[in-house]
């Protein structure tokens, strides 16, 4: 007797926690109950459902039930049925009634139970001693198919399942319960599970793999077993909560814009890179070309005894070295400012292909020279040769030594001013690299700060090869002697941007490994959070809108099944 007192008290408090979760905001208008027994294997013997309508109103009320053999439960208002339509006459007051349905269960139980890890029959295992693990399996049957952010997916209608039962202290011991609480209250232990079945196949969070199972195991001296209660709900989540997925949908833009920008870092730190290996390409390429001491040396020689007639050359040269000397000086003081480097590179450019142009001008002029010299030369050997007249011959053959001393020395002029094109034309090429890594630079000012004393440390040493350069247009000797400062600036310049190329290379690897590994994860992780939000949600309109398990019309219902396991 005592036994049956403390199961009824069990069952009540199962069933009043379920009628106590929180409801939703609107008012409700019918609650449905549905009662099953169970067998001990959890197949269904008989269910009824109970509904309580809430009137306000005493005209006819309208009601809808999938219900069979109703009776009115609390009074004696009637009703007409017109297929699943019930009008009841009413007078105000509320309305309880009853009917039978042969409708299956949206979750379906399977209980099992083991003596010392065999599976048994409840029968056969009464009275007996050892190691006892029952099982409860729930299986979810409300899948729906919804689409979820663009995709269809399977989810399941959200059931919240509470088991309990007693168990005596006096034979058992040990008592233990997964997703629940084993309550002691002196000779008798209360025991209560949870299980949400299907919410694992929803969310596919592992953590969530055994939610829709329930066991309670514990040793005993002589096995008995009351009745197990299973309470289940469609209610998980109420509205309200979806605030928490509204926030986490606002961190998860945040970290794609994160992902979107640290991909551009990461584009950039490449272009970076690829301009510094252009730089450094074009720095080798100059120091290659830049002439021997011993060429210095020959053409220094040669040009000492040009100096009287190439002065316009020389001061052109000065002048405009000069300028190149005060740009120089400006570079030092604003290297840190990208913009006006570049700009400062662009008029070295402009003034290079002025010097380009004067540089050939004295070229053509010089080689023009030679070649009326050489006519001036073949025209005297010519009358030299048809002339008989010793006195003439004389007077000619000087004049043809003249000449010749002229085009020796213009021999010696013309493949030094070529050469001078050449240097000229090659520090154009150079400064034309320079730019390009500049503009590289530009790119990735904003975005790539931590590199910024790599590019001050490049910018210096693409400074240091502008200074370098503006010697090559001083004046012939000044030239010869400054090319040897630039030839072993330039040197040092390829040995340091190729030191940078190698920077820029690990610093766009990595940025390209702290994106895949760090950012990459993130943003996965984010996406992940996003999708299960985006299901939750789902989760939440699939239980608001289940309206019953023989209507369609129903507020809340309640699913209590009765596991029969006394005598």
């Amino acid at each position: 007797m005592k036994n049956k007192t403390i199961n009824k008290i069990i069952s009540l408090s199962l069933i009043t926690i379920f009628i106590l979760t929180p409801l939703s905001a609107s008012a409700l208008t019918k609650n449905e109950t549905v009662f099953s027994s169970l067998n001990t294997n959890g197949n269904i013997s008989k269910t009824t459902v109970t509904n309580h309508l809430k009137i306000k109103t005493t005209k006819e009320l309208e009601d809808e039930s999938e219900l069979n053999d109703i009776i009115n439960l609390n009074g004696s208002e009637t009703f007409k049925q017109n297929k699943n339509i019930l009008k009841w006459q009413t007078n105000g007051k509320d309305i309880y009634y009853q009917g039978a349905t042969k409708k299956s269960l949206p979750l379906d139980i399977k209980i099992k139970y083991f003596l010392d890890d065999k599976e048994q029959k409840l029968e056969n295992m009464k009275n007996k001693k050892g190691n006892v693990k029952i099982e409860i399996t729930l299986t979810n049957k409300e899948k729906h198919v919804v689409n979820i952010n663009g995709t269809n997916e399977e989810v399941y209608t959200p059931f919240l399942v509470m088991a309990g039962t007693t168990i005596d202290s006096k034979n058992n011991t040990d008592i233990k319960v997964t997703n629940g609480k084993v309550v002691e209250t002196g000779n008798k232990n209360i025991i209560a599970s949870i299980a949400s079945p299907g919410l694992y196949e929803s969310l596919k969070i592992n953590e969530l793999n055994n939610m829709n199972k329930m066991e309670i195991s514990y040793k005993t001296e002589n096995f008995s077993l009351n009745n197990i209660y299973i309470i289940a709900t469609p209610k998980l989540l109420e509205e309200n909560d979806l605030d928490l997925f509204k926030n986490l949908n606002s961190i998860t833009s945040s970290i794609t814009k994160l992902q979107s920008s640290m991909n551009e870092i990461e584009n950039g730190a490449s272009t970076l890179s690829k301009y510094t290996k252009q730089l450094s390409d074009g720095t080798n390429k100059l120091n290659k070309n830049m002439p021997n001491e011993s060429s210095n040396k020959e053409n220094e020689t040669k040009l000492n005894s040009l100096k009287n007639t190439n002065n316009t050359t020389i001061n052109t040269l000065n002048n405009a070295n000069t300028n190149l000397e005060n740009q120089k000086s400006q570079i030092d003081t604003k290297i840190t400012e990208a913009t006006t480097k570049n700009e400062y590179v662009s008029n070295q450019i402009s003034e290079i292909n002025t010097n380009i142009t004067k540089a050939e001008t004295a070229y053509n002029t010089y080689s023009s020279n030679l070649s009326e010299v050489n006519q001036g030369i073949s025209g005297l050997e010519y009358q030299i040769s048809n002339t008989t007249d010793e006195e003439t011959k004389e007077e000619l053959n000087k004049q043809l030594s003249e000449l010749k001393g002229q085009k020796e020395t213009l021999e010696t002029i013309v493949p030094i001013l070529k050469n001078q094109v050449d240097a000229i034309k090659g520090t154009k090429e150079a400064l034309k690299g320079t730019k390009a890594s500049i503009e590289g630079t530009l790119e990735l000012l904003n975005q790539t700060k931590t590199s910024l004393d790599t590019s001050i440390e490049a910018n210096k040493k693409l400074a240091t090869l502008i200074s370098g350069n503006n010697t090559v247009v001083e004046s012939s000797i000044s030239t010869i002697n400054k090319m040897r400062t630039l030839s072993s600036s330039i040197n040092k310049l390829a040995k340091g941007s190729k030191e940078i190329n190698k920077g820029t290379n690990t610093l766009s690897q990595g940025i390209n490994k702290f994106n895949k590994e760090g950012i990459n994860t993130l943003n996965n992780y984010s996406n992940s959070l996003k999708r299960y939000s985006s299901k939750a949600e789902a989760l939440i309109d699939l239980s608001k809108n289940y309206k019953g398990f023989t209507c369609n019309n129903s507020d809340e219902t309640l699913f209590i099944n009765k596991v029969k396991t006394e005598d």
